[in-house]
């Protein structure tokens, strides 16, 4: 966990310095960052409804590239050291509006620095929220997985109704 953990902050200001040297050469638009936070929202009410049962599984599902999924589950499975580093890095790109919002800052700074501390200071700020529902998905069951499961879709659907909003 404490290397996954690592790898996530590392990869965090990695990416996020690339993704600010990407903005100074696109340079989004208001509009267009805003129309970016409304596509990020669609996905995760989508995500939300799903985890929800209100949209069944497999109907119009969102998948990565199969290249991306095989890399994935070869490296969850790997003993190699720097396995749990590199997948914890990895999450810079999983769909989830939170991040997606916080990448378009490191973008319109235009700056590698100023983007990787953006990234940074993120993944730092959520990291005891993600180790405490890592905990409790772990030891929850029965019902209370149900219920747990419950208040993380809802949650999920009401911030993406806030992205919605702020994007608009």
């Amino acid at each position: 966990m404490l290397q996954f953990n690592v790898g996530r902050l590392i990869g965090y200001f990695v990416f996020g310095g690339a993704v600010g040297i990407l903005g100074k050469a696109l340079m989004p638009s208001a509009a267009m960052t805003g129309l970016l936070n409304i596509v990020v929202a669609v996905v995760m009410m989508w995500l939300g409804l799903r985890i929800l049962g209100f949209i069944p599984k497999g109907s119009c599902p969102i998948r990565p590239p199969k290249i991306l999924s095989h890399a994935v589950a070869s490296l969850s499975e790997s003993k190699h050291p720097l396995a749990p580093m590199l997948l914890g890095a990895g999450t810079f790109f999983l769909p989830c509006g939170f991040t997606q919002s916080l990448q378009l800052a490191a973008l319109a700074t235009g700056n590698a620095l100023s983007g990787g501390i953006i990234m940074f200071t993120f993944a730092l700020g959520t990291l005891p929220s993600l180790l405490g529902v890592s905990a409790i998905s772990s030891s929850v069951h029965g019902s209370t997985a149900r219920m747990f499961l419950r208040f993380s879709g809802t949650l999920v659907v009401l911030l993406a109704l806030l992205n919605i909003r702020s994007g608009l």
